[in-house]
């Protein structure tokens, strides 16, 4: 076996195993590094006088979160901001302690307010963690106070005895009871607000942006085993590198193109999935193959057949860097330092915004995102057609027997 077919055999049989570890990689312990969540916490509690003490569960609640710093809070001074926050992505989710809090919950005439602000289309993950820690949260809170309010209510009276305790029943049950709270007040005392601000129906919608980015890049690709992307015929030899480059190029982009109108049409028709900005989803779909085709047609320009293993562990290491199931945050630091870096990211976060509204709608500075990095793979394409190769025109075809 020639050396050169030796290697490439070895880095095949190896792309599994570094698919495996690179994916696994990224998923290791999510729930483990949910205290680099960001989250954002509003306490707007003013507390209240109750039998002769001044209370303020929202002072308590925020410093016990802050104490045990089960996310990385991110502290806002108002509820408009919070939700501010929540729909730009500055923060996956937000809590808000209302106003009245203290004085709904501690008496227990009321509940007290505890608003959770959440973006089910910027994170689906982020909005189901954030769901269940809110409703524990006011469990635990629950029980707090009504240890305390029963505590506040017999322990004078335990130190009497008995019988004093009978007497003081007695004598309250004859008494009117103004601020003595029904039977479901003092079983909840704190119940959670949702307020969701970017919708989505159900766990399919959800991933769908992660999956579209995936199959836009696996589109893009394929046109780079069916055509010969080193090789034009003698007869292209004296023409520019540009339109070299044009013409090569210009049926592989068309082919990810039509991929990307076609899977715009799958997604809405096929799978029911409707849009809140459906130009935003036709431009980001468009925009992700151009800036994909971009990547592939150089790479493989200049490197040769080897460049298309290059493109595929490049997608794997994309999809585990791109925040598609997990925040990334949830990730090792090696995955959020380059997914910024990378168009997949873009591509899924604009997707996430045109389709459901997320990152306040915000599809345009993905695409020009996108655009930027096709132009730049356009000039890294040009100066690769010095490495164009020429066969004699009845020579010339397609990479594969069809």
């Amino acid at each position: 076996m020639r050396p050169r077919l030796r290697r490439a055999v070895i880095a095949i049989a190896l792309v599994p195993s570094l698919y495996c570890v690179i994916y696994l990689g990224a998923m290791w312990d999510p729930y483990g590094n949910v205290s680099r969540l960001p989250v954002g916490l509003a306490n707007l509690d003013r507390g209240t006088e109750y039998r002769g003490a001044h209370h303020n569960l929202g002072e308590k609640l925020v410093e016990g979160l802050e104490e045990k710093r089960p996310f990385r809070f991110v502290r806002f001074d108002s509820a408009e901001s919070a939700e501010g926050a929540v729909r730009s992505g500055e923060v996956y989710f937000a809590l808000v302690v209302s106003e009245d809090f203290s004085g709904s919950a501690v008496p227990g005439a009321k509940t007290g307010a505890l608003t959770l602000i959440t973006s089910q289309g910027s994170s689906y993950v982020a909005s189901i963690i954030g769901g269940r820690f809110a409703e524990d949260m006011a469990a635990d809170v629950n029980r707090k106070i009504e240890i305390e309010r029963w505590n506040a209510v017999l322990s004078s009276d335990l130190l009497k005895g008995l019988d004093a305790v009978r007497s003081v029943i007695r004598e309250i049950t004859r008494a009117p009871r103004p601020e003595r709270p029904d039977a479901e007040h003092m079983a909840v005392s704190v119940q959670v607000r949702h307020e969701e601000l970017a919708p989505v129906p159900s766990n399919g919608p959800a991933f769908a942006p992660y999956f579209m980015a995936l199959s836009l890049w696996v589109g893009a690709l394929m046109p780079a085993f069916l055509f010969r992307l080193t090789v034009l015929p003698r007869s292209a030899a004296g023409g520019g590198a540009a339109a070299k480059v044009a013409g090569k190029w210009a049926i592989p982009v068309c082919v990810s193109l039509a991929g990307a109108l076609l899977l715009s049409v799958t997604i809405r028709y096929g799978m029911g999935i409707r849009s809140v900005h459906p130009a935003g989803l036709v431009a980001v779909l468009i925009a992700a193959a151009l800036a994909y085709s971009a990547t592939i047609l150089p790479l493989v320009s200049l490197l040769g057949d080897v460049a298309k293993l290059l493109c595929v562990l490049l997608l794997v290491v994309q999809i585990a860097s791109a925040g598609g199931a997990y925040p990334i945050e949830l990730s090792p630091e090696p995955y959020r330092v380059v997914s910024h870096c990378l168009p997949l990211t873009h591509v899924v976060r604009g997707l996430r915004a045109s389709m459901f509204g997320s990152f306040n709608g915000e599809w345009g500075r993905c695409v020009l995102f996108l655009i930027l990095w096709a132009a730049g793979g356009a000039l890294v394409g040009v100066v690769s057609a010095r490495r164009f190769r020429y066969v004699e025109d009845e020579m010339y075809g397609p990479a594969l027997s069809i």
